[in-house]
């Protein structure tokens, strides 16, 4: 872009364009920059040879492309604060959250204030360790597995072992779980390297343990605000809302540095991330919209809520 006066026409399009959702004349950005419109038609031409604008049909005005909204949106980064009620309203809500309950809030708090769908992730975290296990026997042959992580999720797990063992040997099973000195991750395989030198119902029963151990710790996505697709003028159109869902439900999160926002555009649906600074959890939040998004609040939304929630300590669950 080779002049400050394109960067501004390139911003005012955007602008516009996000609010009205229609093509912007070249009068009116002439009219806003106190230009002829000429001299605006010239610079069009030349956006759009960079590819940062676009043109819809031969008599109509200019929208920015995904070039160009995301040109537009990159200023807006650093955002600006929070104001104070907004931070007042995040830690009302919040309150004494821990655990899953502590994301599920963070991602209602941004759905309602971003007016944005929201996805929150949890990430699966190899280095947790458990800081209790208990191993319970169900009715019929099912047993079921809770582990207290350090993060301060509690985690549970059911499967089935037939024949069903014993209580002591389900005793047993529990407290070589317990004496394993290695993180949930890895007590799976643990289990079944002890397990090879056993026999008999103990044998089954830490391989049993050993397959359930992954589900302890999975990735787990909580999304909020999908209502707020709908309020979309882009909503009408199938393509979008699919869009926007595979969005939230996607693992090939942007990347981004712990506190730090990301943005990307896929087509018609924008995502910004945010990585949320949670003592010992892992977590992600996501706004996704159309590429039309309100960049600054959605920037300021992500980033001031990671920057509010960063001296709220996660407690253990009780």
């Amino acid at each position: 872009m080779q002049t400050g006066r394109r960067r501004h026409v390139l911003n005012l399009v955007a602008q516009v364009y996000i609010a009205t959702v229609k093509p912007v004349a070249s009068a009116r950005v002439a009219d806003r920059l106190a230009v002829s419109s000429a001299t605006i038609r010239n610079d069009f031409a030349a956006l759009e040879e960079e590819g940062l604008l676009l043109r819809e049909h031969a008599s109509s005005g200019r929208i920015p492309s995904p070039e160009g909204l995301a040109v537009y949106a990159s200023s807006f980064i650093p955002p600006a604060g929070l104001t104070p009620r907004q931070r007042l309203f995040i830690r009302s809500r919040v309150g004494d959250a821990h655990g899953e309950e502590l994301l599920q809030a963070a991602g209602r708090v941004a759905a309602e204030l971003s007016g944005y769908a929201v996805a929150v992730r949890l990430l699966p975290d190899d280095s947790l360790r458990a800081l209790q296990l208990h191993l319970s026997m169900l009715p019929g042959t099912r047993l079921l597995l809770v582990a207290v992580l350090e993060n301060g999720l509690v985690r549970q797990q059911a499967f089935e072992l037939q024949p069903a063992p014993s209580r002591a040997t389900v005793a047993e099973a529990e407290e070589i779980m317990r004496q394993l000195p290695v993180p949930v991750a890895l007590l799976g395989p643990a289990l079944a390297e002890r397990a090879a030198a056993l026999h008999g119902d103990l044998r089954r029963l830490l391989l049993g343990l050993a397959e359930a151990m992954p589900a302890l710790t999975p990735t787990l996505t909580f999304s909020y605000g999908l209502g707020n697709l709908l309020k979309e003028p882009e909503a009408h159109d199938p393509a979008f809302l699919e869009n926007a869902m595979r969005e939230l439900e996607t693992a090939d999160w942007p990347d981004a540095g712990s506190g730090k926002l990301a943005f990307s555009l896929d087509g018609a649906t924008a995502r910004v991330r945010t990585v949320l600074p949670f003592s010992r959890l892992n977590a992600e939040l996501s706004l996704v919209g159309p590429a039309r998004m309100r960049y600054p609040e959605a920037f300021r939304i992500a980033g001031g809520l990671a920057e509010t929630l960063a001296g709220v300590r996660n407690r253990p669950a009780s």
